[in-house]
């Protein structure tokens, strides 16, 4: 009888220490047993694939701070179908989370395409997606500079008259769809380089009527001229052979 009682206590003490374990396990070892940073879900998406598409860079920036100038990829339900693609996200600039969406320079006209995925590429991407992509961001980064460093000069918008810009689909000329249009031209403010020069003295071209056409500082050789397909002089001045560039965020 005695044998039994001590056998008894034995089960009950490795049944106490063995609950005491699997509760003291449960508080240490991580939710899922992963390794993930503390406020960051394993589920956010940071661009590397197409199965980890985010939805801009500035998500990505947001998510994985410490996320470098580079390819990525995002998807849009309303873009290509809803299946992802790439682009070009300056990581850096201003606290980075920029997308690239057109570039041209190096006196050679820019066309249109599905994806900007470098500087050195003279593309511009189709209205309607900038227009999408454009609804969920809030600022415009426009950039130019030699072949050695095409973002030497940037300005960044201060409020959203530019952002409007890439949102409208408008087709009159100087309209809602260019820089003309209310000003919005004025609503930018220099982040690096020289200073960008808008005043003009003729009539810009009658195909001033939206993306890709957003400015012509007519008359002013050394103004903008922000024509992506217009002209392979176009650019932060006119004729001089440099990049240029246009971000939002």
């Amino acid at each position: 009888m005695q044998q039994r009682v001590d056998m008894d206590y034995k089960y009950l003490f490795f049944t106490i220490i063995l609950l005491f374990s699997i509760s003291l396990n449960s508080q240490i070892m991580p939710s899922g047993f992963g390794f993930s940073t503390p406020g960051l879900s394993s589920s956010d998406p940071d661009g590397s694939s197409p199965e980890n598409a985010a939805s801009s860079a500035y998500e990505i920036k947001q998510a994985f701070p410490s996320s470098t100038d580079g390819v990525y990829w995002i998807s849009n339900a309303s873009i290509n179908s809803g299946n992802p693609f790439q682009i070009y996200a300056d990581m850096t600039t201003d606290g980075g989370g920029w997308m690239l969406i057109a570039s041209a320079g190096g006196s050679s006209t820019a066309s249109e395409g599905n994806s900007v995925t470098s500087l050195d590429q003279r593309i511009y991407l189709p209205r309607s997606t900038v227009i999408t992509l454009s609804q969920d961001a809030s600022s415009v980064m426009l950039a130019n500079g030699s072949s050695g460093n095409k973002t030497q000069n940037k300005i960044i918008s201060t409020d959203d008259k530019p952002i409007n810009v890439f949102r409208s689909s408008s087709t009159s000329y100087m309209g809602a769809g260019t820089f003309h249009y209310n000003n919005a031209y004025s609503s930018f403010s220099t982040n690096s380089g020289s200073n960008w020069q808008w005043n003009y003295s003729c009539g810009p071209t009658g195909s001033m009527t939206g993306w890709p056409f957003l400015y012509h500082a007519c008359g002013n050789a050394s103004g903008v001229h922000f024509m992506f397909n217009r002209s392979s002089s176009s650019g932060r001045n006119w004729n001089t052979g440099q990049w240029y560039s246009a971000w939002i965020r």
